[in-house]
């Protein structure tokens, strides 16, 4: 059997040229290529995963990752749905084009614009489980406005998680429907104020979820429970306490009625009789009054000026010597008297009372008739005021009054 090569693995037969010896130095004339190199095992390496996707310049793959996060985020809030890191980071790895992070052998957290949506995703999170944990009744209007009043802004859409409808968060504690577009606004207060409404309308001890959203529904002509936004988790203590408010409330009219029917009974009782007698004083001793007032203050508006004449009359009843808040109470009545219309008052009360007009009325009061005393045509100058008096603003002056009296038949 010439030509045949032996089976065993050691030399060869005699007559047949032995096996060629292995090239030492083979394995560095191809050291990655094992199909030119079939008897060489290269020796077990250690080779990042990431070297394959990870260029020289780290700076350039970083910036290319957080163009990728920005573009994926981008593309999910403009198509209306949530944004979160986790959808964003997925989005951006299929730009890329790899499996995992791994792959890019950066973080998550090293990307700038992935570790800002993370860290405000976390932040409007503990917000809302805050805010519905805290609250028994709420509206997902006032937490959409506690929301953008925190992070100062004017819509939840600018904090770039999509819409506040379609956050995960909202749909699991206020039952959304799907379709909804826009947040309906009705406050917490607005639905305490309907609760109190709806317990005025029922007969029941006990209230239902259910039977206030059916009612606040009717009372704000919504389409269903689900638009409103509202969750109400317990009403017990807000009922306890409408309660309460409504039985104060009740026993406070009523002794607020007790005092009115009190006062309003007492008053007609001691107004009518009141009321007529002074009536008749008034009558009786109108002409008495006069008289006496002419008499005594007719020298004196003769002989001084008009503000003499007032600080006479009120000194009239003081003869001792005046206190200060006397004092500071009659220059306050004094300034009063020294505005207009009391200062016109003033003047002409003391100006007829100086020319002999109270007079001929007097007379006319004694006789019942008029008479024709008085003169037609009476010039009254007042007065300057002096330095050491309290100034009036501008006194006016009387001039030219003409007086007719006719006798009445």
């Amino acid at each position: 059997m010439h030509g045949r090569p032996s089976r065993r693995s050691s030399g060869g037969r005699r007559g047949q040229p032995p096996q060629q010896p292995q090239n030492p130095t083979s394995h560095l004339q191809n050291p990655i290529n094992p199909t030119q190199n079939p008897g060489f095992t290269p020796p077990p390496q250690q080779v990042s995963s990431s070297a394959v996707f990870r260029p020289q310049n780290s700076r350039d793959m970083l910036e290319s990752i957080d163009r990728a996060v920005g573009k994926a985020r981008y593309e999910l809030s403009a198509a209306g749905e949530n944004v979160s890191a986790w959808k964003v980071a997925q989005s951006a790895l299929l730009m890329l084009k790899v499996d995992s992070w791994d792959s890019l052998g950066f973080q998550m957290q090293q990307v700038p614009s992935l570790n800002l949506l993370m860290l405000t995703e976390a932040k409007i999170n503990a917000f809302i489980h805050c805010f519905v944990g805290v609250q028994t009744i709420t509206s997902l209007y006032d937490m959409e406005v506690a929301i953008c009043k925190k992070e100062k802004i004017e819509q939840f859409e600018e904090l770039g998680l999509g819409p506040l409808l379609r956050h995960p968060l909202v749909l699991h504690y206020f039952a959304v429907k799907s379709d909804t577009t826009k947040v309906f606004k009705i406050t917490s207060r607005e639905t305490i104020s309907l609760l109190s409404e709806f317990m005025d309308t029922s007969d029941n001890k006990r209230f239902s979820p259910e039977e206030i959203l059916d009612f606040i529904v009717k009372k704000r002509s919504a389409a269903s429970k689900e638009d409103l936004g509202i969750r109400i988790h317990s009403v017990g203590n807000y009922i306890s306490a409408i309660r309460k408010a409504k039985k104060l409330e009740k026993k406070s009219v009523k002794g607020f009625e007790k005092k009115i029917d009190a006062i309003s009974t007492n008053s007609a009782i001691s107004m009518l009789p009141n009321e007529v007698s002074n009536l008749l004083e008034d009558e009786l001793s109108v002409d008495n009054n006069l008289k006496i007032f002419i008499t005594t203050w007719r020298e004196a508006c003769r002989k001084h000026t008009v503000t003499e004449v007032l600080d006479m009359m009120l000194r009239y009843n003081n003869t001792k010597a005046l206190k200060k808040k006397e004092i500071k109470k009659i220059n306050k009545i004094k300034s009063m008297f020294s505005l207009y219309p009391l200062s016109v008052l003033l003047n002409v009360a003391v100006s007829s009372i100086k020319y002999g007009m109270w007079d001929s009325m007097y007379d006319t009061f004694q006789t019942g008739s008029l008479t024709d005393n008085c003169p037609e045509n009476v010039s009254i100058d007042v007065e300057q005021i002096t330095k050491d008096e309290p100034k009036m603003k501008d006194p006016p002056v009387i001039t030219e009054h003409i007086v007719e009296h006719t006798q009445s038949k």
